[in-house]
């Protein structure tokens, strides 16, 4: 009996600090993710990651689907100027990256397999809880360069 009641009072800490480390993680991986971003915004002439194709054409990507690859891949690997690719180091035709050579970070609060799942919205406008869906880990807009949580209840974050 005795164990029983202890059991009911650790039970809850212990859920309530698992949900806590969850919560501190995805806020230092949102905090990290923006820093890349705004490191890339600078190193490739005002361009958010997504926002061209990976070819380095310059064609504005109008595609969800496009944009996403684009910043994944964008991210990943070495970029020249205009954001084309390459997976080689090429300090002089590929300056800038890898930003994230492993993989983009993870909402530690949604259970996506096969990448962090990320939900491309063209928005000149802030994100807002309109556009969460809780089904990817992240809502990205290339226009703005802005990254959410794609979580109900953590569009501050």
């Amino acid at each position: 009996m005795i164990l029983g009641i202890l059991a009911m009072l650790i039970l809850p800490r212990i859920t309530d600090s698992t949900q806590d480390t969850k919560e501190a993680v995805l806020k230092t991986n949102l905090l990290n993710w923006r820093n890349v971003i705004e490191g890339y915004y600078i190193q490739h002439g005002e361009t958010y990651p997504g926002a061209v194709k990976t070819d380095g054409s310059g064609d504005p990507t109008a595609n969800a689907d496009e944009a996403r690859i684009a910043n994944r891949e964008q991210l990943k690997k070495y970029t020249n100027k205009v954001g084309g690719l390459s997976k080689n180091l090429d300090r002089t035709n590929y300056p800038f990256g890898p930003y994230y050579p492993m993989g983009l970070p993870r909402n530690p609060l949604r259970k996506t397999t096969g990448g962090p799942g990320v939900k491309i919205v063209f928005l000149a406008t802030p994100i807002d809880e309109a556009q969460i869906d809780d089904i990817t880990a992240f809502i990205y807009s290339p226009v703005t360069g802005e990254i959410r949580a794609n979580t109900t209840g953590y569009l501050a974050y």
